[in-house]
């Protein structure tokens, strides 16, 4: 990234032409700003998206007790995931019973065979497309 400071010709003459050249340079400079913002907005929802990530971060909430260690664990469940994890170990462990591969036997076989139950059964509150807030915007915008 190059940064360009713009000066007149003449610096103590600055003229109406000169002001309107700099105000078109900084919105063009704050409309290309806000494309690559929203660039990098949705290439990190992307990545959020990918399986790799939610195995990550479902490692690092099962190893980071602080953040949960005096919640009581129905009670965290219930808020998180209610029956559905539940679901998704009983799956687990019938497939375990059924398959013959060991991948699914492994620790990040099983964890990731979990995240994608998780996100193959969202409730379907969870799983629309946008939430009733961005929902609302988009009615009060139009």
């Amino acid at each position: 990234m190059i940064k360009v400071k713009f000066e007149p010709a003449d610096k103590n003459d600055e003229s109406e032409g000169h002001k309107l050249f700099k105000k078109e340079i900084e919105m063009f400079v704050r409309k290309i700003k806000k494309e690559h913002k929203s660039e990098e907005d949705m290439a990190s929802r992307i990545n959020s998206c990918s399986n790799d990530y939610m195995f990550e971060n479902l490692l690092k909430l099962i190893e980071e007790k602080e953040d949960h260690e005096k919640m009581p664990v129905r009670k965290f469940f219930n808020n998180t995931f209610g029956t559905l994890l539940n679901d998704a170990i009983f799956a687990l462990m019938k497939k375990q019973q059924k398959s013959k591969s060991n991948a699914i036997f492994t620790m990040q076989g099983s964890v990731k065979f979990v995240a994608q139950y998780l996100v193959d059964h969202l409730p379907e509150s969870e799983a629309a497309g946008e939430s009733e807030e961005e929902a609302e915007e988009t009615e009060d915008a139009a």
